[in-house]
């Protein structure tokens, strides 16, 4: 049993302490490696990874919101200690049809964290990469919606004297085009595999198009290449605005000032599940604007002395736009004792 002991207090000093052999200490760490920040993007002799991989992409990454392992490959293979997957990449391989000797498009593909997906959440930059045969000049442009909804509490909300928001929706289109740059990536002079690549600003909360525009359509089997994507807040927090009714009033300071149920707007602080974040919805089977958020709510009145109530329960938003549902419980005070008790809340509330 001592001899254990011994063994793991020696153990944890040589972690305090950093004494580890010299062959480890070797070793860098990842976190210490210069080549995790700079490094370059080299030209490979051999071309039939690279090919590989475009090649895998189109079986392995056939379902969106599903891991493309192929994809991942092939960006890491192309930065190398350099790529983040938080950084997302549209890939595009044109490859020539056999048949009428045209390039033709593969499925393209939208890399982020990992995933095949439309749904960016957070991000600032949105990249484009093309490998094709030879360099096809073109350039990308990305048509960006704003649009900002109506609180549906906003008149209700404004009789407690606070904004409820906007009071009429706005919506506005811009775009921007860059042209591709091209190089060549692989293979040799006789077979080279290019990549032309180009980088986008993108903003949060929108719905944009990316469309590739080619300059000549001579020698192509597409006259463009579009992509529909939506780009989300990451952060799991958000603040809301409410109106709900406590239930069951009875000996409570409410029952005194307002009866029952009991009727009051609120101000409410959100905190998102893993996985249940607000995201704006671009499929086309869909006429929901959000996919439902879930999360833990925690709020107090807007009218009296704050903290008179307090709320806390389960938020089930962006239902219709960004309306969503709060069930839980109110805090209040009985008079009697000057306890705190809990009564049923129910409330519809708009997420700002």
């Amino acid at each position: 049993m001592r001899v254990h002991i011994v063994r793991g207090a020696c153990a944890l000093l040589v972690t305090l302490l950093n004494l580890t052999p010299a062959a480890a200490q070797d070793a860098l760490d990842p976190r210490e490696d210069p080549a995790s920040y700079f490094d370059s993007m080299p030209v490979h002799q051999d071309d039939s990874p690279v090919r590989t991989l475009l090649a895998r992409t189109q079986t392995e990454c056939g379902k969106i919101e599903r891991d493309c392992p192929a994809g991942e490959e092939l960006l890491r293979r192309l930065f190398q200690g350099t790529y983040r997957d938080d950084l997302p990449d549209f890939i595009v391989h044109l490859r020539k049809d056999p048949a009428t000797g045209l390039l033709a498009v593969d499925q393209p593909l939208l890399i982020f964290q990992k995933r095949n997906t439309p749904y960016l959440m957070g991000v600032e930059h949105l990249g484009v990469l093309v490998f094709a045969d030879e360099a096809v000049p073109m350039k990308a442009r990305l048509t960006t919606i704003r649009e900002r909804e109506v609180n549906p509490f906003a008149g209700i909300i404004g009789l407690f004297g606070v904004s409820g928001g906007d009071t009429a929706p706005v919506s506005e289109t811009s775009s921007e085009e860059t042209p591709l740059r091209w190089q060549r990536l692989a293979g040799s002079e006789e077979r080279p595999l290019f990549v032309g690549a180009a980088r986008l600003a993108i903003e949060n909360d929108i719905v944009c198009r990316l469309t590739l525009i080619p300059e000549e359509l001579e020698a192509l089997a597409f006259q463009s290449i579009t992509a529909h994507i939506s780009n989300s807040r990451s952060s799991g927090a958000a603040f809301s605005l409410g109106l709900g009714a406590t239930f069951d009033t009875d000996n409570t300071v409410l029952e005194e000032t307002g009866g029952d149920p009991y009727f009051n707007g609120y101000a409410l602080t959100k905190f998102y599940f893993p996985g249940r974040r607000p995201r704006l919805d671009v499929s086309p089977e869909s006429r929901a604007r959000f996919r439902r958020s879930v999360g833990v709510v925690l709020g107090t009145n807007i009218s009296n002395d704050p903290f008179d109530e307090i709320i806390v329960g389960l938020s089930i938003g962006h239902l219709v736009g960004k309306a969503g549902l709060v069930i839980g419980g109110n805090s209040v005070e009985v008079p009697e004792t000057g306890d705190r008790e809990w009564r049923s809340f129910f409330g519809v509330d708009f997420t700002f």
